[in-house]
């Protein structure tokens, strides 16, 4: 059989102008969205859920999400949300893990490449097998700030955001919703930029970059309540975001904001930095000072929202619960003390202390601390109460109220 002919003849240039048409009429995203990297529903300072999703290449956002921030030389991917993302449903069951980085600087550098020696991709898996119904990050995801004999990807770009925090949290990241915080890895001298980019509940302007400081917030989780979520990522005494006299005065400013946000049930506070704890001997690694002065000169523990039960911190490389004795008529009483950071960044050598310690001018009840295992907190609903339990150990605490039973 004989091909019909066609009416006229096609040429190159025909099929070239043809093409042309054909992708000036398609929608951006269709013409060279990337392929997915990455998604997960988090939570926003508006009081919201939104999901996110990362994407190779310079296309554009599916249909039905937005662009939050377009490739750049340090970032060459596309970042996308959608609004009204479906909140976590009653959460009885939540992980709580902090610092999660690969030490590439210092004296403690870890070998990025050992699962044994840096297990955050283990600890993930552990976390997604507890089947948490929400996730809460304390800070530190980038710790690669400098390259290594251990990593040769490191500094505030997508390689190393990708090999410190994305890779390794692996199909945790999308399983769940999660509740980020941020930390002093994150201040503008160090991960700064990636942290807007992808995790920073508010929306992303590239032409404002990176903020020292940002306001605290509230997120409603159903099943708990109000989490407040408070900034200090340049708390540290060797932070150089800002001098000591501006950074106590932020502070004290987010601490008297917060009781505008607490609801008429037990809330959380959550933060990177610690109020207080017990840190490894030497510097004020664990940034208490200023912590401490902004809480003072707010009004002292009566200035938190009087219905906090748990101050959920990271930063110290170990796990401590740390309950007070019964405050002095007149006085606030303190809530219960979780610090949570020991889920994969180098651990810290921190020194036993016995209950009835004094911390910043108050006596210790109960003070528990493990040292030298890697692992996350398993917060469990009991009625009123909620049981925190460090996973792998069978090492828990009971909260009800601000009293921790360990």
């Amino acid at each position: 059989m004989r091909p019909v002919p066609l009416a006229r003849p096609f040429h190159a240039c025909t099929l070239l102008a043809a093409a042309v048409l054909a992708l000036a009429v398609l929608p951006a995203a269709a013409r060279a969205q990337g392929r997915m990297l990455y998604r997960w529903t988090q939570a926003t300072a508006d009081g919201g859920w939104e999901m996110r999703s990362v994407y190779d290449g310079g296309g554009g956002c599916p249909a039905g999400q937005r662009v939050r921030a377009m490739p750049s030389d340090s970032f060459p991917v596309t970042v996308c949300t959608r609004r009204q993302a479906a909140p976590p449903a009653s959460a009885q069951r939540i992980a709580v893990i902090g610092d999660t980085g690969c030490r590439a600087k210092g004296t403690d550098q870890q070998p990025c490449t050992d699962p044994a020696l840096w297990p955050f991709a283990a600890v993930a898996g552990d976390v997604r097998d507890a089947r948490p119904q929400l996730v809460l990050h304390l800070g530190d995801y980038l710790y690669r700030e400098s390259c290594n004999q251990y990593t040769s990807v490191c500094g505030d770009n997508w390689a190393a955001w990708n090999a410190d925090f994305f890779a390794p949290a692996g199909t945790l990241l999308g399983a769940v919703p999660w509740v980020f915080v941020r930390g002093n890895h994150e201040d503008c001298t160090r991960g700064g930029d990636g942290w807007f980019v992808f995790l920073d509940p508010r929306p992303y302007s590239a032409a404002a970059g990176c903020r020292e400081f940002t306001d605290p917030y509230a997120v409603q989780v159903p099943g708990l309540g109000k989490l407040l979520i408070i900034d200090s990522a340049c708390a540290p005494s060797y932070s150089t975001c800002a001098s000591a006299d501006t950074t106590v005065a932020e502070y004290q400013r987010q601490i008297r904001l917060l009781n505008g946000m607490a609801g008429a049930s037990s809330t959380w506070l959550a933060t990177h930095v610690p109020v207080w704890g017990v840190d490894f001997p030497g510097a004020d690694s664990a940034g208490g000072a200023r912590m401490q002065a902004a809480l003072a000169a707010a009004g002292g523990a009566g200035a938190l929202p009087a219905r906090t039960q748990f101050l959920l911190v990271s930063h110290i490389h170990a796990w401590e619960a740390i309950t007070w004795v019964a405050a002095a008529a007149g006085q606030a009483q303190r809530p219960a003390v979780l610090v949570v950071g020991n889920s994969g960044t180098e651990l810290s050598p921190v020194p036993e202390k016995p209950a009835g310690t004094v911390l910043d001018g108050v006596a210790t009840r109960d003070l528990r601390m493990v040292n030298g295992v890697f692992g996350f907190v398993l917060m469990e609903k009991l009625g009123d109460s909620w049981r925190a339990a460090l996973q792998p150990l069978n090492t828990s605490c009971v909260v009800q109220g601000t009293v921790a039973r360990c």
